[in-house]
């Protein structure tokens, strides 16, 4: 591939270095209020400050102050719903006032119920390809991770994931290490990558389509980067160039510096990662259980939300892992046989299965600790044993030092982390969040990763 065609992605809409608020549209719109309709003319705007949201500043036409207009100025939520482009929006006004220079005009500022809006195509709309904008992905390597020039991994600038049916290319901009820079230092939210998805066979697919496939790479991000990562005002490209189907929304992020097994400045392992996960979002039982099992995971991965909370919520997500293989998958156990097993029963059935080993690791020196007196065999049991601890209000707490729940922490993500690469059939290099280091998966031999797919 040249050079001309990797930086061939750019943004469909224009998401300025600096700006704090972004014009996706200008539609016209019409609501009513105590029996009064009110029409007139609207931005759509993705605002970033404080909080990324997208919201309508409405312009309607009055005749004067009358009663709903009074009403709509003293209590501007009583804006309900506004028909946009021939679809009613629920949601509510924020903020409202009448235009000081133009008695005539009131002004409404308006929040979506729902995000991401349709703005145009629907389900049934064809398209050749659909372009997708990408905020704070900043890709950096495993912690203390080098090139091999000796500078430290500033992250991935263009990728090309490949599956059965989906090729996916992300592309940075000329802006993207600019702003990865300015993320580090001031925080905030900025446009960092551009991705492009098609069909492999080179064919249209519908907006339908476009929605799985949308969902799937989100989720897919999610376990690349340890934390949800949405995909901002898709559009979708028909064989012409026309834009025929598009979507306005804002990303979000719950966790600015996650941790994950990827190395986010060698894009190889989310090659391989890549064909594998797709393959299990093709699966009806699969799509359901990785959307559960990705939301557990970065919460659990989030740690101001509490390493108590992530300690249970990574192993219900295990959990969910156990049952969709162990049961609907290789039918090991039927469903009643399965929930009568002791939970680090489940959790074994599955690391065996996988190749996945279940000792707690000898760098787990507290957790290890507290395990020689009380029996604990492997991981497992350590693991459910501390959880019931947490969560069980009428047992006598063991009163675990700190370091063994943040062991515990690191362990159960681990196990977790290693579960969905196992299912997803992931071979290469992963960093171990339990002794910082990069190592091969377990049931891995060193140097017979594949990938497929191409990395610039």
């Amino acid at each position: 591939m040249s050079e001309k065609e990797v930086a061939a992605i750019l943004p469909t809409l224009d998401f300025g270095d600096e700006e704090d608020t972004t014009v996706l549209a200008r539609p016209s719109v019409e609501t009513v209020v105590d029996g009064e309709a009110l029409s007139g003319s609207a931005e759509v705007r993705l605002d970033l400050v404080p909080r990324p949201a997208v919201y309508l500043y409405c312009m309607f036409e009055i005749t004067g102050l009358n009663e709903s207009v009074r009403k709509i100025l003293s209590r501007p939520d009583v804006v309900s719903y506004l028909d946009v482009n021939g679809q009613r929006l629920e949601g509510f006004g924020v903020k409202s006032d009448v235009v000081p220079e133009e008695q005539d005009k009131l002004e409404v500022k308006w929040c979506p119920k729902f995000d991401p809006i349709p703005e145009l195509g629907d389900k049934t709309t064809q398209m050749r390809k659909m372009l997708l904008h990408l905020f704070n992905l900043d890709f950096r390597g495993w912690p203390g991770s080098v090139q091999h020039d000796g500078t430290t991994s500033h992250g991935i600038e263009h990728i090309d994931l490949e599956s059965e049916i989906w090729n996916v290319r992300m592309r940075s901009l000329t802006s993207t290490r600019k702003n990865q820079k300015l993320l580090q230092e001031k925080g905030g939210y900025r446009l960092t990558h551009v991705v492009e998805v098609s069909k492999a066979k080179e064919c249209c697919f519908s907006g339908e389509e476009a929605d799985s496939v949308l969902e799937a790479f989100r989720l897919f991000l999610c376990f690349a980067k340890g934390t949800q990562c949405d995909l901002t005002c898709p559009s979708g490209i028909d064989a012409s160039g026309k834009r025929v189907w598009s979507k306005w929304s804002s990303p979000r992020e719950w966790e600015p510096k996650p941790l994950s097994w990827s190395d986010r400045g060698d894009p190889r392992p989310l090659v391989d990662f890549f064909p594998g996960f797709m393959k299990r979002w093709a699966i009806d039982n699969w799509r359901e259980a990785l959307r559960d099992v990705s939301w557990w995971y970065a919460s659990a991965n989030n740690s101001s939300r509490g390493i108590d909370a992530g300690i249970s919520l990574a192993q219900t997500a295990i959990e969910r892992l156990s049952y969709e293989y162990c049961v609907r998958e290789k039918v090991f156990f039927l469903r009643q046989g399965f929930n009568a097993l002791p939970a680090a029963d489940q959790y074994r059935v599955l690391f065996s299965s996988l190749g996945i080993p279940r000792e707690i690791p000898p760098c787990a020196t507290s957790l290890v600790s507290a395990g020689k007196g009380r029996n604990w065999v492997d991981g497992p049991q350590a693991l459910t044993a501390m959880r019931n601890d947490l969560v069980h209000g009428g047992l006598k707490r063991a009163h675990f030092s700190d370091e063994c729940y943040v062991e515990a922490w690191r362990l159960t993500l681990w196990f977790l982390e290693m579960a969905v690469l196992a299912l997803c059939g992931f071979r290469g290099p992963h960093w171990n969040r339990n002794n910082s280091q990069v190592e091969v998966v377990p049931w891995q031999s060193a140097g017979e990763q594949t990938s497929k797919g191409t990395v610039y």
